[in-house]
């Protein structure tokens, strides 16, 4: 029974992380675009800070860049639960999965410090509150890079057993 429920609980994270992933994807692209269009149309001024190209061109990139990041660290989320869900614990391709979280939100943690002393030099408004990081949003993220690589140390650890105990058998 207890094994029914932890696995049905990991499918349904697995089906919101996926559900994610479209949001994302669909999200990003469409607010691209939406960004894009929004100086000629008008509408996105109630969202972004269109003042100067050079402006509209470093909030084109960070949607961009924070979209694909996070991308990246749903998929390697992804992986982790399937893998798991499927019984396969400490295997490499656990191992390189939560690498590829652990790096991916390292990044977007060190975009979003870079993000919030460029707009500060630029002057751009950060309308949204997406794009740059404010005290406890750097601490909450440094956080959860710290617990994400302690995970990375444990499957790593587990990995090295792991191939040990099939080396004996």
């Amino acid at each position: 029974m207890k094994k029914r429920l932890t696995s049905w609980l990991l499918t349904i994270i697995q089906a919101v992380v996926d559900l994610e992933l479209v949001i994302v994807a669909v999200g990003a692209f469409g607010g691209l675009i939406f960004l894009l269009a929004a100086p000629f149309t008008g509408i996105g001024h109630a969202f972004f800070d269109y003042r100067s190209g050079f402006g509209l061109l470093v909030q084109v990139l960070d949607v961009v860049l924070e979209a694909g990041l996070l991308v990246i660290s749903l998929l390697g989320t992804r992986n982790l639960l399937s893998n798991i869900n499927d019984g396969q614990y400490f295997i490499s391709q656990n191992m390189l999965a939560v690498w590829q979280i652990l790096w991916s939100t390292l990044l977007a943690l060190v975009f979003g410090g870079l993000n919030t002393v460029i707009y500060h030099l630029l002057h751009l408004r950060d309308k949204l509150g997406l794009l740059t990081m404010s005290g406890d949003d750097f601490t909450n993220g440094l956080g959860f890079v710290t617990a994400i690589f302690l995970i990375y140390l444990i499957f790593r650890r587990g990995v090295a057993l792991q191939q040990e105990a099939d080396e004996i058998i």
